[in-house]
């Protein structure tokens, strides 16, 4: 089954809000949950909880799903029931992601934090019939509709499909290799800086290398990218696009600094309030990488929120 765009954007939305019902007092960067991840993971995301929850986009954000009476009520009654506080037991959520994804939808949560795993599955149970004990490699685990699958493995809370939780189980019993033996996401995950909000690593597909190529044969060079999100202060990004050679990142590079001067003098950007984001945009080759930093005020970032805000609107 292949995800079409509205299921792709109902996915992001929820990989997005999900984290936001959950703080925790101790960082964590989310580097021990890559110890329950298979070696063919095609992209990991690591969100830290510490520093999100100080944020202006947390606080925001969650305020707007506790505004709905129904979401408040389901969390204050899992934790009356279960101890399971969203806003003090989760330290990181991480999300593995194959790459079969668009046929295997097999997407792969970890949360690090405290649970009662008794309670929770008894609360499952009884706010939902269809609830499954099943073990593999001796290693309790519980259906949800025969689809979504859930397990505790020592700090670790796993989420996902079936097929999802099982791999992370059979690498957790050394029974699969570990994203540790990928030696691309490795070197990634090593490089980027996880001192932010968010962090990222990717091995593009086949597909979108595809894509890229039919567009520019220089685009199609990009093999991988890793990348840092925070928003202490405003917002900063740093990504890097990694290619085959060193041509294409100059290439890109050159190409895009001819684009940004192209447009720097746009009368719409300053009357929309993007020619100061435009100014704080660089783009450079270092190597095989072409890197993208951008750093934006907390004014500036309003402005980009916003008008993000009313082109997300425009498409439902």
């Amino acid at each position: 089954m292949s995800l079409n765009r509205k299921k792709v954007l109902v996915l992001v939305a929820a990989l997005l809000v999900l984290p936001l019902f959950a703080a925790q007092a101790t960082a964590d960067d989310g580097q021990g949950a890559l110890s329950l991840i298979p070696k063919d993971t095609m992209a990991v995301v690591s969100i830290n909880m510490t520093s999100l929850q100080k944020t202006g986009i947390y606080k925001e954000l969650l305020g707007m799903a506790l505004s709905d009476a129904e979401v408040k009520g389901n969390l204050e009654k899992l934790k009356k029931t279960t101890g399971f506080d969203f806003e003090k037991d989760v330290a990181s959520i991480v999300i593995a992601v194959p790459p079969d994804v668009e046929k295997s939808e097999n997407f792969l949560m970890i949360a690090k934090g405290k649970v009662d795993q008794k309670k929770l599955i008894a609360f499952a149970k009884a706010e939902q019939s269809d609830v499954k004990e099943s073990k593999h490699q001796d290693v309790t685990y519980y259906l949800f509709d025969g689809e979504a699958a859930f397990a505790v493995l020592g700090d670790y809370i796993l989420l996902g499909t079936d097929a999802a939780v099982k791999g992370a189980i059979d690498v957790h019993k050394s029974k699969r290799e570990g994203v540790s033996k990928n030696a691309s996401l490795t070197a990634m995950v090593k490089s980027v800086d996880k001192k932010g909000n968010l962090w990222m690593v990717i091995n593009l597909p086949d597909s979108i290398r595809k894509d890229l190529r039919a567009s520019d044969p220089m685009a199609g060079d990009i093999s991988a990218a890793y990348a840092s999100l925070d928003f202490g202060s405003g917002m900063a990004l740093a990504l890097v696009l990694v290619t085959g050679k060193a041509e294409s990142a100059s290439g890109m590079a050159a190409m895009a600094e001819m684009a940004l001067g192209e447009v720097a003098g746009d009368p719409s950007l300053k009357a929309m309030g993007l020619d100061g984001v435009m100014k704080n945009l660089k783009i450079s080759a270092a190597g095989k990488e072409l890197k993208v930093d951008l750093k934006l005020s907390p004014k500036e970032f309003e402005t980009v929120k916003a008008l993000v805000q009313g082109m997300a609107g425009s498409m439902f």
